[in-house]
Parts: structure tokens; sequence; C-alpha cells
């Protein structure tokens, strides 16, 4: 694994360079916040994929055949996985977006986000098997699934894996908020997205937007049993469109994530962007000393 400078994954050193800018007039500074956020992003999904192929490498020289495995068919996989979803994510939810999202818009957002925290966690099961594997393969023969854990840092002391705790330790805090995001996913509810917030005025029309395309639905339906001319058919699926659009273009983008409207919302950025750099470095770090400790030059 070639070193790497892990700065960059993180979202505080994008920003620094505009903190004298940032002057507290909304306007001004979101278009300073943008530049940050898309650079953030845009290099956490570049050394994604750099790892990805590092993963890939690797698991060809380690010698244990269960670690092998796991990196593989799971952390090679997951790799790619997250890759894919986050470019997908960043296709549609770019931190400049201020137009609400249509509807399979909303949809392909929310499968891309729920499946960047369901295999970025799953990305550091994967090391976390692989590294037992690899340095303590009796001792994992014996673990149950709910103890391989990056994190339950007694075990890792239990089991001679001192380098590990240093590893993960100052990573701690983080996963514990981590797991709000992808815990959900997993066992309860997915994140979801809301495809747009709307003033008041806004919301008003929108129910009159709805009523008339609801009409124009129900008189589209009623024109088609009755055998309508084409041309009366026509004009009325058109109506029915030109209301659907504008019903669609109500409103501005809200870039966050909940569970529920009852949960608290969590901004997009530079949320999504750290947990996946943070899930790099973690494993980078890992992947480098199994290569360094197993793998000859």
């Amino acid at each position: 694994m070639k070193s790497i400078d892990f700065r960059p994954l993180r979202y505080a050193y994008h920003i620094e360079p505009y903190a004298n800018l940032l002057k507290g007039d909304a306007e001004r500074d979101r278009y300073w916040l943008n530049i940050a956020q898309e650079i953030h992003l845009l290099q956490v999904t570049d050394v994604l994929l750099d790892l990805h192929l590092q993963t890939a490498l690797l698991e060809d020289k380690v010698e244990n055949e269960r670690a092998r495995h796991q990196l593989l068919y799971g952390a090679t996989r997951r790799t790619r996985f997250v890759w894919d979803a986050i470019r997908d994510f960043h296709s549609i939810a770019y931190p400049k977006r201020v137009e609400p999202l249509k509807q399979n818009e909303s949809f392909q957002l929310e499968r891309s986000l729920n499946d960047i925290y369901i295999h970025s966690r799953g990305l550091l099961d994967n090391i976390a098997w692989a590294v037992y594997y690899q340095y303590q393969p009796d001792t994992a023969e014996r673990l149950r699934p709910i103890d391989v854990d990056l994190f339950k840092l007694k075990a890792l002391r239990k089991n001679d894996l001192e380098w590990l705790i240093a590893v993960v330790e100052p990573f701690v805090e983080w996963q514990i908020d981590f797991k709000t995001r992808r815990d959900p996913v997993a066992h309860r509810i997915p994140l979801s997205v809301p495809p747009s917030i709307m003033t008041p005025d806004e919301a008003e029309q929108r129910q009159s937007l709805y009523d008339a395309w609801v009409k124009a639905g129900h008189g589209l339906g009623l024109a088609m049993q009755e055998k309508a001319e084409s041309d009366v058919v026509a004009r009325i699926q058109r109506e029915e469109s030109d209301l659907y659009r504008a019903l669609e273009a109500l409103g501005t983008f809200f870039p966050y994530m909940s569970i529920d409207p009852n949960s608290s919302p969590v901004p997009l950025y530079p949320t999504v962007a750290n947990d996946v750099g943070n899930t790099i470095e973690i494993c980078w770090k890992i992947l480098a000393k199994i290569q360094s400790d197993f793998i000859k030059p």
C-alpha cells in the first residue's frame, strides 16, 4: 500500500482556505462552502477508487485463506459498491443544487445513500475479519460474528492487537455518531431525503396544483373509457403532464437526511464525505499494516 496524505479526506482541510471569506452572509458564504464541499467529495471519491484497486491487488498476496476470502469477496466488492453509490449520490445531490428532486431522482438518491452506509460499515467488518484471520487465526475460528468489531477495544487488547487500537481509537467518537445513520438502515428504517422544502405560499400553490392534477387524471381516465377523440385524449394528457411537472418544480432542495419526519435531520454535506473518508483512512492504515507485516516487497 502506498503512503498517502489523509488530510484531504476531511472536510476541515478543504474549508480552511476559505475561512477568512466566510462573513456570516448566507448567500455569499454558500458559494465558498459549495466549493469546499465539492472538492472534498471528489477527493474522497478518487481515494476510494484507489482503495478498491489496492485491496484487489493486496488480497492475492495475503497468505491466510480466510483473510483473503474477506478481502476478495467482501472488501473489494464493497469498496466498488460504495464508489458507485457515492458517484450517483454526487450526480444528484451536488452541493450547489437548489432545484427540488424529481420523483425518480429522489428514489435514486435515497438508494445510493443507503448503499453508502450499509456497505461502508460492512467494509469495516470485512477488514476486521481479515485482521483476525491474519493475526489470530485460531481465535478467529471461535469468534461469534457479533464479537468481530474494530471498535471493541477490550477484545482487541485481549487478542494482542494493540497496534489496531492505535489505528481506530481516534475514530471511536465518530463511529458512535456513524452508527446513528448506519444502524437504522440495516435494522429498522432506511435513510431518506425530502424532495424539497416549501414556503407557505408554495405549499398552498402545491395543493391547488395537486387538486388540478388529480382532476386531470380522472378526466383522462374518463376520456379513455368513453373512447374520446385522440386529440381530446392527447390534450388532457398534456395538461396532466404539465401539472405534474409544475408540482415537481415547486420548492427548494433540502440537502439533509433523516430516518423519518420525527428524527433530527443531518446535513448531507459534509457528513457523507466525512463518513466515507474516515472509513477509507481506517481501512487503508490497516491494510498497509498487513502488507508491512506479512508481504515481502
